[in-house]
């Protein structure tokens, strides 16, 4: 039976002065703040990325809510077989249409497919693991006041405009390269001037082997 999918208002409609809706502002933060950036996180992350870490209940009857009363998001187990395995969420088919009719461009969403999840274990672990790095650079905004973080792309992202050069051979082979992220940072100099600060992130789970990693990296 096809899951009946309510109406969330549009980008535009949530930053109307004095708008109201049927859902709550934590609702549209977590739809329009967590996961066009991070494609697939636990509760826990979610709580960190934009509460207190003291709001996890909260937090998880919020994506509840977004997944049984609106369909815009779905979750599942981590595909393991020891301990506690805990639910993530990512964009559900509904999710990435709602997006994408407000002008967020096809290629800079990116979830696990139903049904991928087994098959795409070690690369849900690296997701998850490198979005622990990007919601820290995230709350460096909290204690730098100076500090933007202007830029944030996942490397599922960056992998429709990879970094391209040419290796230093007699062929002059055309190589690509694409980082696991990229975030840009502006610092508030002076009134006038902003400072910016660019990033390429490896994330290494030592699954790749030494010889592939500084490979990458020599590119």
């Amino acid at each position: 039976m096809k899951q009946m999918v309510k109406t969330v208002p549009s980008i535009a409609e949530t930053q109307a002065p004095g708008a109201t809706f049927p859902l709550e502002r934590g609702h549209l933060r977590i739809l329009l703040e967590a996961f066009p950036k991070h494609g697939l996180l636990t509760t826990f992350q979610v709580t960190r990325l934009l509460y207190s870490v003291t709001s996890q209940t909260k937090v998880e009857t919020l994506l509840l809510t977004l997944l049984a009363e609106y369909g815009y998001i779905r979750r599942f187990k981590l595909p393991t077989a020891e301990g506690r395995r805990p639910f993530i969420y990512t964009w559900d088919e509904a999710g990435l249409a709602y997006m994408v009719k407000n002008g967020v461009a096809e290629n800079e969403l990116f979830y696990i497919p139903r049904g991928d999840e087994e098959r795409n274990y070690l690369r849900i672990m690296h997701w998850l693991e490198l979005n622990d790095f990007l919601i820290l650079a995230k709350l460096l905004e909290k204690a730098r006041p100076d500090t933007t973080l202007f830029d944030l792309r996942h490397d599922m992202v960056l992998k429709h405009t990879p970094v391209k050069t040419y290796t230093y051979t007699e062929k002059n082979k055309m190589i690509a390269a694409v980082a696991d992220a990229y975030i840009e940072f502006k610092v508030k100099e002076t009134q006038e001037k902003d400072a910016k600060y660019s990033g390429w992130v490896e994330l290494d789970r030592n699954t790749e082997g030494e010889d592939k990693f500084i490979k990458k990296l020599k590119k």
